[in-house]
Order: structure tokens, then C-alpha cells, then sequence
């Protein structure tokens, strides 16, 4: 089994070297493949891990108009405080609206001294929170209420709604735009590596022939160009895991700095580098082995 093995081996070797041209266009295909595949579960992640953290941070602000009286806007807190779907209700002051505005401007006098205390325009509000992000719909429904809305300014949770919902849109464009290139380019790497081994099945076609009439096996002639169709994998798996390792090193820093707060998690989106190499070969031998096996299969029914 040993000689077979390495025989197979040799064999399936001196037959990438002489259509080696093929050999490199078929690899280049796949290494396109496995990127793309590579770019669009990258990007699936991140948008994922970005639209669940702005989620997960939301908050809603009511904020509520001069005229209410302070009874009116403590009966307001007691109401959503009695909700199941609310886990706390704070209440924010002038005075400490009027805080929060001079700490978030403490390096821009001339815009923090605009509101003072004898002048402050700022409105008191609510700040609830809620067990999820979906909860935050109803509440809004209730405030938004002909019982609560003359007592209700604004609330801050529409603007936040807006962005996530185009967030949500941009994730469902990048699933669709991902898997659409990767059916297509999975395709494409299938014919290119189908007819680059069906073209050195012809080339060898003699010596196919003649093995089968000393006794050869099936399995004995699909070896060599099994070994070949493994072989386009593991090249692009190199090739494609050194580019995308150094794309990883210039981009993530970028990301992690453009993104702020957002935990991207560590190594590669918070995944192993190792295991995105090992997904990324596991693919690219499955497409190489299958292309060969099929490619073999049909030209032994021929003859």
C-alpha cells in the first residue's frame, strides 16, 4: 500500500509540472474562491458583532417638556418602573443634564459656557432601561400615547432605531452580496479545475488505457489526479492564508480604532487564525477532490 501510495503520488507530482500553466490557473481560481468566501464571513461577523453591541447599548431617552410639573414626570417613572419588560427607570435633572453637557465639552470652553445655570435650556428626561433592545418599541409606543405625549418632548430612541435598522440592511446586503460571489466563484473554480483535469486525463489517456487492460482498479487510476485536485487545494489554502493574514495585520487595527468601543474579540474577529486555515483547506481539498473525482468518474464510463 505504501508503493501504491507514493507511486499514485509521484505520479499525480509529474503531472502538475507538466501542465503547470493549467495547474497555476486552476490554484489562482481557487485562491480567488477561498478569499472571497474569507471576506464575506469577515465582514458577516463584524457587521453581526457591531449591529448586536449598538443594540445591547441602547438605551431610550424621554425627555420631557418644561411644562410638566415634577408630580406629573415621577408618576410617569412609577408607571414604567411597574412594567415587566423595564429593568430601571433613572431620572435626569437640569442640573445634571447641565453636568453631563459641561463634562462632554470640558475641552471646548467657548461651547460649554454657551448654557449656564441661570440660562439652561436643557430638558429634564427619563432614562429607561430595558431587558432587550425590542422591548424598547413598545415603551416608545406607550410615551408616543395621547396620555404621555403632551408630557413628552422627544424621545431619542427614534434616531437610534433609524440606525440600526440600516445596519440590519447593510447585513442582509452583505449575506446576499457574499453568497452570491461565492456561488459564483465556487463555480467557477469547479469548471476551471473539472476541465484542467479532464484535459491531463486526455493528455494520458494511453496510459489509462493500458493500465486498465493489465488489471488496473478504478481507484488506482483516480489516485494521481485525486492527488492533484488536493494539490490545487493546499496551494491556494497557503496562498490565500498568507494574504489574508497580512490584509488581517494592516486592517484590524484600522477597524478596531474606526469602530471605538466595539469589541471585535481577539485573534481573527474573535476567532482562531488557526481555524479559519483549516476551515479554508477543508474547502478548497472538498472542491479540488470532488472536481477530479467527477472528472475521472466520466471518462472512465467512456471507455
Amino acid at each position: 500500500m505504501l508503493t501504491t501510495f507514493i507511486r499514485t503520488l509521484k505520479t499525480a507530482m509529474v503531472s502538475l509540472w507538466r501542465n503547470r500553466w493549467l495547474s497555476l490557473a486552476s490554484t489562482l481560481v481557487m485562491i480567488i474562491t477561498l478569499i472571497i468566501i474569507s471576506l464575506f464571513v469577515s465582514l458577516t461577523i463584524v457587521t453581526n458583532k457591531v449591529t448586536t453591541a449598538i443594540k445591547n447599548k441602547i438605551d431610550m431617552a424621554a425627555y420631557m417638556e418644561d411644562a410638566a410639573t415634577d408630580d406629573q414626570v415621577f408618576a410617569l417613572r412609577k408607571v414604567l418602573l411597574s412594567r415587566s419588560d423595564v429593568v430601571d427607570v433613572y431620572y435626569v435633572s437640569k442640573k445634571e443634564a447641565l453636568r453631563d453637557w459641561q463634562e462632554r465639552n470640558k475641552d471646548n470652553a467657548d461651547l460649554r459656557d454657551i448654557i449656564t445655570e441661570e440660562e439652561n435650556p436643557l430638558p429634564r428626561s427619563l432614562e429607561v432601561k430595558t431587558k432587550t433592545p425590542e422591548d424598547l418599541d413598545s415603551i416608545a409606543k406607550l410615551l408616543s400615547s395621547q396620555d404621555y405625549s403632551p408630557l413628552v418632548k422627544e424621545l431619542s430612541y427614534t434616531k437610534s432605531r433609524d440606525m440600526i435598522n440600516r445596519l440590519v440592511r447593510f447585513a442582509n446586503f452583505i449575506k446576499i452580496s457574499g453568497w452570491t460571489l461565492t456561488i459564483i466563484f465556487v463555480l467557477i473554480s469547479i469548471l476551471v479545475i473539472y476541465n484542467t483535469i479532464r484535459l491531463t486525463i486526455f493528455a494520458r489517456s494511453e496510459e489509462i488505457e493500458i493500465m486498465k487492460l493489465v488489471g488496473a482498479t478504478d481507484w488506482f487510476v483516480r489516485g494521481p489526479f485525486i492527488f492533484e485536485g488536493i494539490a490545487y487545494g493546499v496551494a491556494a489554502t497557503a496562498i490565500s492564508s498568507l494574504l489574508l493574514y497580512a490584509g488581517f495585520l494592516i486592517i484590524m487595527p484600522v477597524a478596531r480604532n474606526y469602530l471605538g468601543g466595539f469589541d471585535l474579540g481577539g485573534g481573527y474577529l474573535g476567532v482562531s487564525f488557526a481555524l479559519v486555515v483549516v476551515l479554508e483547506l477543508a474547502v478548497g481539498v472538498l472542491l479540488g477532490m470532488l472536481c477530479s473525482v467527477l472528472a475521472v468518474k466520466k471518462y472512465l464510463k467512456q471507455i
